[in-house]
């Protein structure tokens, strides 16, 4: 049973959401016409509440935020990604030729949310750069279950007078193999507990976070999924840096001195040139499961795969699944443990923090220094990399209190 409703009021969502703001991507009082967009048919206050089959999504427009559960057989909703702070450690980011813009803030990025018929929608806008809409779907990996899969389309509108390059780029904050043995798995590796990346998803196709019997699943590769540029696991605090590819060291832990077992996945998508007034798209599709289930995404990717490509559309615009059999690729549930909702730890303090040691530069030759420092097993100074380390977490933090 599908149901999806607005709150706090109904008819907040026929109002049409001014949202006035600078085109530096900042606040500013006074701002003229010509920096005014209309999120047409989104209440950039409201708050959509959607659930179907084991799915619950409820998109804040306010902040621009999607909070995304598990429904498990008794009707309890459980998060399968980070839910402190409002959900806001997991988010999208677009690059505009050089600039960058972190879609759930609000320094200078209007947004809202609006329901469809078959999910919701969150909408941001970027006066004189671009729109972006985040349309959420829901699916099923298998005609026989209950919807138990998102798929997510990002399309970026030029808004710019001039063709100039668009990038999308996910944060996702993974909590729910964080208490396990393992913190991720893909198609291909059974286990991943250390920072990885990867130049393509065509051999592993997805990224699992799985603990205490539920799930959630990054479909990367297969069907109409566009392909990443760059997929990175790694620890949050280093995934958040202000680097728009994240720096990952092969077999470093997803600790650093401030947080413990603190894992989160980014997926870079390519740039585009994008004319004026045109739109780029990119797809993919998060799986969950409950119950101590898998998440059964790679038994959609196998249907695709029997049908030769993309299956037909429903009469509702929805992909439709061929009937297939559960995957031979699924990984083993993890037994079941509670899901932790222990805070980052507090390290070693570093108080000189200027802005100059806040430059994107600075910030990747330091991270550059302590990979150096740990791969020299032989002459490693524990000293400088307890301090360099420290130095990184006291910038991390400045950067969070932005």
């Amino acid at each position: 049973m599908k149901k999806c409703g607005l709150f706090p009021v109904v008819c907040i969502m026929l109002l049409s959401a001014v949202v006035s703001v600078a085109a530096d991507g900042k606040k500013n009082a006074g701002s003229d016409n010509a920096d005014t967009v209309s999120l047409n048919s989104a209440a950039s206050g409201a708050t959509v509440k959607c659930e179907s089959g084991k799915i619950r999504l409820v998109l804040q427009g306010g902040p621009g935020t999607f909070r995304l559960y598990a429904v498990n057989k008794d009707g309890t909703a459980v998060p399968v990604l980070v839910d402190y702070d409002g959900f806001t450690s997991t988010y999208f980011m677009l690059r505009a030729g050089k600039a960058e813009y972190k879609l759930n803030e609000s320094n200078g990025v209007g947004s809202g949310a609006v329901k469809t018929d078959t999910g919701g929608k969150l909408l941001y806008a970027i006066p004189k750069t671009a729109d972006v809409a985040i349309e959420f779907t829901f699916m099923k990996t298998n005609p026989d279950r209950d919807d138990d899969m998102l798929r997510v389309k990002i399309t970026v509108t030029n808004r710019e007078p001039r063709t100039d390059t668009f990038a999308v780029k996910g944060v996702f904050d993974t909590v729910l193999g964080e208490t396990t043995g393992t913190h991720f798995s893909t198609a291909r590796t059974k286990s991943v507990n250390s920072e990885t990346q990867y130049r393509t998803m065509k051999n592993e196709r997805w990224i699992i976070s799985q603990g205490s019997g539920y799930g959630v699943q990054l479909l990367l590769d297969g069907g109409d999924i566009t392909p990443p540029s760059v997929v990175t696991l790694g620890n949050k605090d280093i995934i958040s840096l202000p680097l728009w590819e994240p720096v990952a060291t092969t077999t470093r832990s997803f600790d650093n001195v401030m947080s413990y077992n603190n894992s989160a996945v980014a997926v870079n998508w390519e740039k585009t040139a994008v004319k004026p007034a045109e739109s780029s798209s990119v797809v993919f599709y998060i799986a969950v499961s409950a119950d101590g289930e898998n998440p059964e995404g790679g038994a959609y990717l196998a249907s695709l795969a029997g049908a030769g490509g993309l299956s037909a559309a429903e009469p509702d615009g929805r992909p439709a699944p061929a009937a297939v059999n559960q995957s031979d690729t699924a990984v083993k549930q993890p037994a079941p443990q509670p899901v932790s909702d222990a805070k980052p730890k507090t390290g070693v303090p570093f108080d000189v923090i200027t802005e100059e040691k806040l430059d994107p530069e600075y910030i990747r030759a330091l991270i550059s220094r302590i990979n150096a420092l740990e791969d020299d097993d032989k002459s490693v100074n524990r000293d400088e990399l307890l301090r360099l380390n420290a130095e990184l977490d006291a910038i991390l933090a400045k950067l969070r209190q932005r």
